[in-house]
């Protein structure tokens, strides 16, 4: 397909987490049918369970280490193949 006609959104782009962490963070990638796009996590503490790839629109579920020590945060790396090249998730 034709990705220069893919048109992106996500939502939201900052997730808050409390201290002990035991459920999941969603954040919902909106597209097109047949558009691609990818999600990865920059933080060794952070893990993309559902939704390191997917096309068209739907969610990407993030997992998380407990942290009871100081506040952290990380970044989760949507990417797509158009101009603007992705969105970056924060996650704090």
């Amino acid at each position: 397909g034709d990705v220069s006609t893919c048109t992106y959104s996500v939502s939201p782009v900052t997730l808050s987490i409390c201290m002990a962490w035991s459920y999941d963070l969603v954040t919902a990638v909106s597209t097109q049918d047949g558009c691609p796009w990818t999600a990865a996590s920059t933080a060794g503490w952070m893990t993309v369970v559902d939704g390191a790839t997917g096309t068209g629109t739907g969610l990407v579920r993030l997992r998380g280490e407990s942290n009871y020590d100081a506040r952290r945060s990380g970044i989760v790396e949507v990417r797509w193949p158009t101009v603007t090249a992705g969105q970056n998730v924060v996650v704090d």
